[in-house]
């Protein structure tokens, strides 16, 4: 297999700053669709959980995954893709509209809810495969007491921005309100 020519795109980070805005989008459809699920759902895959302590806050509601082993790792689609796939377009065509891959792929796709007053703490993404993809957050749900830092950077994401965060730095994540707050995760990339 061929490697695209900047898959260590990361030497020390990927991104001059520690986000790039890429655009908005309308959640609506997508928050609709999220309210159907079910708590046993949410709970269905817990690999990210039970794999890596800072995430134990969080349940995923996953898409698309792969391992953080390697640049090849197969990718696995859920059945939940299909479902969520039509609302989506609009999220996936803002993406690629910005990075213009002649052959994209999406390594990863997933709804990361962190419980009201639960954190994620401080971390990097070392491992390649993380390293290698643009690491974008969709807010779904939030509030104004989320704080997503980023190199103690706290950034205010809004429902429906488009944001690429630098992942290769330390990040972290305190949800001080009294509701969830859910993102779409995907780490998108290409052949």
């Amino acid at each position: 297999m061929s490697l695209p020519p900047d898959l260590y795109r990361a030497p020390p980070y990927k991104l001059a700053g520690t986000v790039h805005h890429i655009g908005h989008v309308d959640t609506t459809a997508i928050k609709a669709l999220l309210d159907t699920k079910t708590e046993d759902e949410w709970q269905e895959n817990a690999l990210r959980q039970q794999q890596f302590k800072v995430h134990q806050y969080t349940r995923s509601l996953v898409l698309k995954w792969c391992a953080n082993t390697g640049t090849d790792t197969p990718i696995e689609t859920t059945a939940h893709w299909a479902t969520f796939e039509p609302v989506l377009k609009p999220v996936l065509d803002l993406i690629q509209h910005e990075y213009k891959y002649q052959n994209p792929v999406i390594r990863k796709a997933m709804f990361a809810r962190l419980q009201a007053g639960g954190v994620i703490s401080d971390h990097m993404d070392g491992a390649v495969a993380l390293r290698m993809v643009h690491r974008i957050h969709i807010p779904i749900v939030t509030n104004d007491k989320v704080h997503f830092f980023i190199n103690d950077i706290d950034h205010k994401f809004n429902v429906g921005d488009v944001i690429e965060i630098d992942n290769t730095r330390y990040h972290s994540v305190k949800n001080e309100g009294d509701q969830d707050r859910i993102h779409l995760i995907v780490d998108y990339y290409h052949t």
